[in-house]
C-alpha cells in the first residue's frame, strides 16, 4: 500500500470520499442483516438473550 504522505492532496481527498462511501454502504448490508437476524430470531437460537448481547 502507498504510504498516505505520498499522496497528493486530491488524491488523498478522492480516497477518502470513496472509503466513506463503501463503509456507509457496508453500514446499511450489516444493518439488514441484523435485522433479519432479530426477525428470525436466530441470536435467540445461539443463546443470547438480546441482539445487543450477539453484537457484542
Amino acid at each position: 500500500m502507498e504510504s498516505l504522505k505520498q499522496k497528493s492532496k486530491k488524491e488523498l481527498l478522492k480516497e477518502l470520499h470513496e472509503l466513506v462511501s463503501q463503509e456507509r454502504n457496508l453500514g446499511l448490508k450489516v444493518l439488514a442483516y441484523l435485522k433479519e437476524i432479530k426477525s428470525r430470531r436466530l441470536h435467540q437460537e445461539l443463546g443470547y438473550s438480546s441482539l445487543f448481547v450477539f453484537c457484542v
